[in-house]
């Protein structure tokens, strides 16, 4: 119970802190996509509507852990742009491919994209950005998360 009440409270913060900010994308991260399903392209991050995820973390609590796939397919305004800041690149495509997780990741292993729009010590996050700017912080294990984006697109 103490923990949902910390992360309650830095979800809290961060969206305090983040809503209205800009979005920075860290054009020149690599694409890691072993699957190679779905094509990551350079204008997603001039899409109007963005949901933009980072972590460092692929573990059993790695917010990737989430019910993306059915996001990504019911939200097709939305470009879906995974970061995640891990050291071993390894690491990441065996995650994604034991977890059959086909959709790209950008890997920023020197945290450009954490340095240049985290504000609160986390190890992961998922805005939804319109026109790059930070709406909401949302992801698919919060029940409201469908109403959050369609509330974004109507704007």
């Amino acid at each position: 119970m103490i923990a949902i009440i910390i992360v309650v409270f830095m979800w809290s913060s961060n969206l305090e802190k983040s809503q209205g900010r800009e979005i920075v994308h860290f054009e020149n991260a690599e694409v890691v996509n072993p699957f190679e399903d779905v094509s990551f392209s350079q204008d997603w991050f001039d899409s109007e509507h963005q949901v933009v995820t980072y972590t460092s973390n692929l573990g059993e609590y790695s917010i990737l852990n989430f019910d993306w796939e059915t996001a990504i397919e019911n939200n097709p305004e939305y470009k879906f742009i995974f970061y995640y800041s891990g050291k071993r690149k390894e690491k990441l495509e065996s995650w994604l491919k034991k977890n059959d997780f086909k959709h790209p990741i950008l890997f920023d292993p020197e945290k450009t994209f954490y340095d240049e729009n985290i504000v609160d010590k986390v190890s992961s996050i998922a805005f939804i950005v319109k026109s790059n700017r930070i709406m909401q912080l949302s992801n698919p294990s919060i029940p409201s998360f469908q109403s959050d984006l369609d509330e974004v697109v109507k704007q």
